[in-house]
């Protein structure tokens, strides 16, 4: 009898233990589940804003007709953008260079790099420039865009 009890107190403490397990487990899972959405989430309002800060940035540009800076090694005039007043020089001889929203984008996106490790750059379809050709999966997306305009995310493990 008492051999008996033992086991029955082994295989409910067994019991109770599974039960235990399984609950902490699933609350584990319920835990981790909700942090990963979050985190997800946060991803892709982080990445919204930050695009809608450059087409903000871009926007401005654009409606002033581009923006003049110094041409300093790091900003050297821009050979595709053809415009008689491309480039200019002040009475005091200071040498400017008219940068449209493509060409800011790109400065924007090396400082981004450079100084948080944010990579972006501007893509397209049929790209002007062959440093911008999309690559495999930005092609995919970009056509999906093309045959719906909804906004659409997704992550990628690129080391």
């Amino acid at each position: 009898m008492k051999k008996q009890n033992t086991t029955n107190l082994k295989t409910k403490s067994y019991i109770i233990i599974f039960f235990w397990l399984t609950i902490v487990g699933a609350a584990f899972g319920k835990n981790y589940s909700n942090e990963t959405r979050a985190h997800n989430d946060l991803a892709f309002q982080t990445a919204r804003a930050f695009f809608n800060q450059i087409i903000l940035s871009r926007a401005w540009n654009a409606a002033h007709g581009g923006v003049y800076v110094l041409i300093t090694e790091n900003t050297q005039p821009n050979p595709y953008l053809v415009d008689p007043l491309r480039d200019l020089e002040t009475m005091e001889g200071v040498k400017l260079t008219q940068i449209n929203p493509a060409f800011m984008t790109r400065q924007i996106a090396e400082i981004a790099s450079q100084e948080h490790g944010d990579h972006l750059h501007i893509t397209s379809l049929k790209p002007i420039l062959p440093g911008n050709q999309p690559s495999d999966w930005e092609k995919v997306w970009l056509e999906s865009f093309e045959k719906s305009p909804e906004e659409r995310g997704g992550f990628i493990q690129d080391g």
